[in-house]
């Protein structure tokens, strides 16, 4: 499509909230600003992190789950800071090609 840039990710650590039972707009709402909360330091380091892109949401056919995602910059990809909210995790997600606008 032509809005969207296949991209090629490699194996890296994303911080993660798992949002249920709304629209996407307000799972991405909700999902946004408890991330952003873990980077604006709602860790065990209190650690404030760069905000990067993408911002991803993984939606599953038939499900009301939305998964909202940031990447963890290349600087905490070793140890990023544990969440203190928990809703949020850190995972580590294979490579992968997506699809970004």
């Amino acid at each position: 499509a032509k809005d969207y840039e296949l991209r090629q990710y490699e194996t890296a650590k994303w911080v993660s909230t798992v949002i249920r039972g709304e629209s996407q707009k307000e799972a991405m709402r909700q999902g946004f600003w408890k991330l952003f909360h873990y980077i604006q330091g709602k860790n065990e380091r209190e650690t404030k992190i760069d905000m990067t892109v993408p911002v991803t949401c993984l939606v599953k056919s038939g499900c009301t789950d939305f998964k909202i995602s940031f990447f963890v910059p290349f600087e905490h990809q070793d140890s990023p800071p544990q969440p203190t909210d928990s809703d949020v995790f850190v995972e580590e997600r294979k490579a992968a090609a997506i699809f970004v606008r």
